[in-house]
């Protein structure tokens, strides 16, 4: 009973992260801070405000344009109901936020930082395009998965190696984990749909590429090592199968469940980090 309480309360609370779109900038957030801690970095504070921001002004304009996307005829869930009941008040809170990002940005980030945030931007509406306009014949040789998981790992990690002294073969070890374990949520959230929407199927199925990247992760940790950050990939990516096939939750519980593990999981790993010093 007490633990079906503590469920009920945990799924209330990331129904509400997942509503506003607050879930994928704590993602970046936090593996951007895992991933800060590992190559022993101090970034200013103003900067992590600045990344959560654009992150969530990417993620609820993506969420905004799939809401009122003519291209596409879908059932909208609740996290897109709310942008289409509110849509005057999230476009001001959005164009405000988006002016004060832009200001920030201009006083605080370095030429180089400020080009690489504009590549980036440039990903994210290619991607959104992409998403909108490829046919099925598209959708089969460029997976959306793929190209989200890029784009958040390059978001994750081209910040912090901007501002290392020295460079080593090993550091691309880190996004390279980053983007596989986001390439795992997206794939189990895609197995979650299509169990859910063919009748025929009572569980999600696991796919070869779930299994490769499990490995992936192994040969990782095998080459740097037991550390926070690895560590914290090793937990992410063995989370899925327990949320997804392992687990008696609806179909809309397990979405949310994966959708904030992955910004759980680093905050935990920081919080213990943190308390280890004392």
């Amino acid at each position: 009973m007490i633990l079906k309480k503590i469920v009920d309360l945990l799924l209330f609370f990331f129904r509400k992260i997942n509503i506003f779109g607050l879930d994928a900038p704590l993602v970046v957030l936090f593996w951007n801070k895992l991933l800060e801690r590992e190559l022993s970095l101090k970034i200013p504070l103003i900067f992590e405000l600045i990344l959560f921001s654009s992150v969530w002004l990417a993620y609820s304009a993506d969420r905004f344009l799939d809401n009122n996307n003519i291209f596409l005829k879908k059932k909208l869930q609740q996290r897109h109901l709310i942008l289409k009941k509110k849509a005057f008040e999230f476009c001001i809170v959005w164009f405000i936020l988006f002016i004060s990002i832009i200001a920030l940005t201009g006083f605080y980030l370095k030429k180089i930082e400020i080009y690489c945030s504009l590549a980036l931007l440039f990903l994210v509406i290619l991607n959104q395009g992409l998403s909108i306009f490829e046919n099925e014949k598209l959708k089969k040789t460029i997976l959306k998965s793929f190209r989200t998981s890029i784009i958040l790992s390059l978001g994750c990690s081209i910040y912090p190696f901007l501002h290392l002294e020295y460079y080593d073969y090993s550091f691309a070890c880190f996004p390279v984990m980053l983007c596989v374990i986001f390439l795992g949520n997206c794939l189990a959230v895609k197995n979650l749909k299509y169990a859910h929407c063919d009748l025929t199927l009572t569980e999600p199925v696991i796919d070869k590429v779930e299994i490769i990247l499990f490995i992936l992760v192994l040969l990782g940790i095998f080459l740097l090592g037991l550390t926070l950050f690895t560590v914290a990939n090793f937990v992410s990516i063995s989370c899925i199968p327990i949320i997804v096939f392992k687990s008696n939750l609806c179909y809309d519980d397990r979405r949310v469940f994966l959708d904030q593990i992955f910004w759980i999981i680093p905050l935990t790993f920081l919080f213990s980090s943190f308390v280890c010093k004392f």
